[in-house]
């Protein structure tokens, strides 16, 4: 975990940033929703006790507290036709709502609330639930509006413990001071992702912490659960697509990490508390709570109480930023990319063949570069009408290869070419046809300076469907993901010829993969002896000492390229201690070589 996540840098519980004057004004209880244990959106905050909810301001008015959008907050489209019915189903939980604020903005003097956090995820997730209808994806969300899932303070759990109706009238007045059951409350929520057979769940959050200092963004899985590898790998998707939104839009922030909630600052004193975040639990029986069956996270966008993610996330440009990498990460996580802009209509569009784009928006021929050096042979591949598989290198000579893919944001590719360059080593990139799309400079630099591109399709789907739970693409999908990212690579760097080297996207292949492949003249499978994990959170430590200190020959390491991903700074490590034990870098095609 990150340095600056200590018990000392802690939310006030309900997640309200409060000044004094503000506090004296307005007493009355706030429950808090959503989020883990009974605690809200920094990590380092301490569970609220079960038995009674956390003192803080009351909503504007004793009726359900109007929506307090800000003006820059863009209004949420028309909702769309519903998806099919056989279709990938999100649940969005919209954090918060009615008189749970979640995190608010205070004005200068700490005497009026400027943002609520309860208003800005709502827009949010309407406007996200609008783009991925119209992708073909369903949705269904936990309110709508600014109330709680559970408005009417039912048991919804069956402990036969409720909020605190003080007359007795059926309904929660906090100005009475009465409060609804946290637990019922979360509970709800979770029945409603349960009840709708979700496929995944994404809490959505807005951050903020008495120490203004902290910024940035985080997502947060459950560890230790039969569905923890999907909601880690959804994790680590959301942060990267967060962090490509944010460099594209030109704003700089912290990215706080994807993380298992293990690692929060949440103290386990009370027999029968959770161990986890409540809307990502599993079922707790002591406590009769049913938890999420759906791979989910927590996702925090940005900090209210920081000046410049604030400023960020009051423009119009900040909200399309999250929204977009929202939808990015999941339309990402079901194997449903596409090389159109994010808020496409349609999902199953083809890839546009680079040659067939209007004039307007086809990428520049480039000037020729200088005349290459020329590429060594291919192994013999003893079957030609299948790919062959390549992992470690035959030749026994002291050599290993480093290959970056680079399939979503532009990240620390700069970095990675640079050092490359510093340290006089070439190394191979598995690219994917949007990702060249995206960034033409840094495809030419790679050609140009030696380095070997080999195909990764167009848009990162799993070729059999194995990783993503999704039908595998068919025999002309297949192909058409392999000549859209060939041409456009041939293009971009003046003929460049990826032929016939391919990665899998998540390493996924079957024999009909292996002939699709030979089929399109890809007759070299390129897969890896050690993955970095990097893509998982793995400290740069932690991947030098796992793929860094014994090297044998003919190693071919996988890394990535991706903001997510900290290979980039684990690469000099790296690279220094291979060297110091007599290892040399090539290039994949080369480390095969006889």
């Amino acid at each position: 975990m990150r340095s600056d996540r200590r018990a000392g840098e802690r939310l006030l519980l309900g997640g309200t940033i409060l000044g004094t004057a503000l506090i004296l004004a307005l007493t009355v209880s706030l429950f808090v929703s959503g989020l883990g244990r009974f605690g809200d959106d920094d990590a380092a905050q301490v569970a609220a006790p079960t038995s009674a909810p956390v003192p803080t301001a009351p909503p504007p008015s004793t009726e359900t507290t109007p929506m307090v959008s800000p003006t820059a907050v863009p209004a949420a489209p028309t909702t769309p036709a519903v998806a099919s019915a056989d279709a990938p189903l999100v649940c969005l939980d919209v954090g918060h709502g009615g008189i749970d604020w979640g995190n608010v903005r205070l004005s200068e003097d700490e005497t009026e609330i400027l943002t609520y956090e309860k208003d800005m995820v709502l827009a949010q997730s309407l406007d996200l639930e609008a783009r991925l209808k119209q992708r073909g994806i369903g949705v269904v969300l936990t309110r709508r509006t600014d109330t709680e899932a559970n408005p009417d303070n039912k048991d919804i759990n069956g402990d036969g413990e409720v909020g605190d109706d003080v007359n007795g009238d059926g309904r929660i007045d906090p100005e009475q001071g009465e409060t609804v059951s946290n637990l019922d409350e979360l509970q709800a929520r979770v029945n409603i992702c349960n009840d709708a057979g979700a496929d995944l769940l994404m809490s959505v959050h807005v951050n903020g912490a008495a120490n203004t200092f902290l910024n940035g963004y985080e997502t947060w899985w459950v560890k230790d659960r039969p569905i923890s590898d999907e909601s880690r790998r959804f994790a680590e998707l959301v942060a990267e697509a967060m962090g490509a939104a944010f460099e594209t839009a030109g704003f700089e922030t912290t990215f706080r990490g994807a993380a298992d909630d293990t690692q929060l600052y949440l103290p386990d004193e009370d027999e029968g508390t959770f161990d986890h975040y409540v809307m990502l639990s599993p079922d707790v029986p002591e406590r009769q709570f049913v938890g999420s069956k759906m791979p989910g996270i927590v996702v925090e966008g940005l900090f209210l109480s920081n000046d410049n993610d604030y400023a960020f996330l009051m423009t119009e440009e900040g909200q399309e930023a999250i929204v977009s990498a929202y939808e990015q990460a999941i339309v990402d996580y079901f194997g449903m990319g596409s090389s159109g802009p994010l808020n496409a209509p349609a999902l199953a569009a083809p890839t546009p063949t680079p040659a067939s784009q209007p004039a307007s928006t086809a990428v520049a021929t480039p000037a020729a570069g200088p005349t290459p050096t020329p590429r060594p042979a291919p192994p013999d591949n003893p079957d030609p009408t299948t790919s062959q598989l390549l992992d470690r290198g035959k030749s026994g000579r002291k050599e290993a290869a480093l290959t970056f893919d680079a399939g979503a944001d532009r990240g620390y590719a700069e970095e990675i070419l640079d050092t490359l360059k510093q340290y006089g080593v070439k190394a191979s990139f598995g690219m994917t046809g949007a990702w060249a799309e995206q960034n033409p400079d840094l495809v030419k630099r790679m050609a140009d300076e030696g380095h070997q591109i080999f195909n990764h399709t167009w848009s990162h789907q799993s070729l059999t469907g194995a990783s993503t739970t999704s039908a595998p693409l068919s025999h002309d999908q297949r192909i058409k993901e392999l000549q859209d990212t060939e041409a456009l690579i041939r293009e971009v760097t003046g003929g460049y010829d990826t032929r016939p080297y391919f990665r899998p996207p998540y390493g996924d292949y079957d024999a009909s993969v292996l002939k699709d492949l030979a089929e399109a003249g890809y007759t070299q499978t390129v897969m890896w002896t050690c993955d970095s994990f990097g893509w998982r959170g793995w400290t740069a430590a932690e991947i030098v000492q796992y793929c860094g200190t014994n090297p044998e020959p003919g190693d071919n390491i996988l890394m990535h390229v991706g903001q997510g991903s900290q290979d980039y700074e684990a690469l000099p490590a790296i690279i220094e201690s291979w060297e110091a034990q007599g290892f040399t870098f090539v290039t994949v095609e080369e480390l095969y070589q006889p």
